[in-house]
């Protein structure tokens, strides 16, 4: 069934690959976390280190992956171990670093890549500021003031911004 859904995820466009599931032993959870009681509210510290921690887990629950039991049994201990404030906002912060991985440009950015692509786009509208800088003004007559302010002004926008 994963194959047939697989080959028509492709044929229908979608990029597809096939991740392997988080193991026992290739993501190991490194927190200690006996130290979580019920009356206690997590510091800020923490909540970052369990997202951290379940984060890969997250990821592969959103493409419907499976989930080896030993993880599920950590999870629910966690959070049967905390207030259901602190539950509530490790989702808020989850869900905010999933949307930020799937939703934005955000894993693209910090690559060579996406550095790259911002170096080229920042010299490319610096040129056409030039451009119509020095080959517009004798042009100038033939366009409205309010189209070159505007031209003008987008353009210095997008440099600064």
């Amino acid at each position: 069934m994963m194959k047939l859904e697989y080959d028509i995820k492709s044929m229908e466009g979608y990029i597809v690959r096939i991740d392997k599931c988080p193991h026992d032993h290739d993501v190991p959870v490194s927190i200690d976390f006996s130290t979580f009681c019920n009356d206690s509210n997590i510091s800020d510290e923490k909540r970052f280190l369990i997202v951290d921690e379940f984060l890969s887990i997250t990821k592969h629950l959103f493409v419907d992956s499976a989930v080896s039991a030993s993880y599920k049994d950590i999870v629910q201990t966690v959070f049967r171990n905390i207030s259901l404030e602190d539950a509530f906002q490790i989702y808020e912060i989850q869900i905010g670093m999933i949307y930020n991985l799937y939703y934005t440009k955000a894993p693209v950015l910090h690559l060579r890549r996406g550095l790259c692509l911002r170096f080229i786009t920042f010299f490319l509208t610096c040129c056409l500021l030039v451009f119509f800088s020095v080959f517009l003004d004798h042009k100038a007559k033939n366009y409205s003031k309010i189209d070159l302010s505007i031209t003008f002004l987008l353009l210095a926008v997008a440099v600064l911004l």
